[in-house]
């Protein structure tokens, strides 16, 4: 496998940039598109349940354009997306190996107040896939809010194992 040593390592990295100090729970593998990238209009929010209210659904075009910031290695918008995300998280990123890509799905009907005031917290499967196919996925919450420029993310942490 092309990234025995380094891939673990680099996809905890990027999947959990606010993180780094938790020990996350063991991946799982996964399998991944032919070709492990995204394929041409495909969002990285992969097979997303119908959202239940408008809310969700904004938050899913969060997501999908926080997955679209890593694959496409955009710093600014990376930034944008997540303001308080660390520069070693940006680092993270920069590393990811070309043809390698990041899925985001949130989980149906796990939207809930989050624990600081004014936000939201919802569960979702990250997944980092290699090019070769294989890579990695683990169940994420992400906290997001609503500022006066739209939704962003304020935090990202473990979720509990299935």
């Amino acid at each position: 496998m092309r990234h025995s040593i380094l891939w673990p390592a680099l996809t905890a990295a990027i999947l959990l940039p606010a993180c780094r100090d938790t020990a996350p729970p063991p991946p799982e593998k996964t399998g991944a598109d032919a070709g492990g990238t995204l394929p041409p209009g495909d969002s990285g929010v992969a097979g997303a349940p119908e959202p239940a209210n408008a809310m969700e659904a904004e938050i899913g075009e969060l997501l999908a354009a926080y997955a679209a910031a890593i694959n496409s290695r955009d710093e600014a918008r990376l930034r944008e997306l997540y303001p308080s995300i660390s520069t070693a998280g940006i680092a993270d990123m920069g590393r990811l190996p070309s043809g390698d890509s990041v899925r985001i799905t949130p989980l149906a009907g796990t939207l809930v107040p989050g624990k600081i005031e004014n936000t939201q917290e919802i569960q979702v499967r990250a997944e980092a896939m290699s090019r070769g196919g294989t890579g990695v996925a683990r169940p994420m919450i992400y906290t997001v809010a609503r500022g006066a420029q739209g939704w962003h993310i304020v935090s990202t942490r473990p979720g509990a194992q299935p």
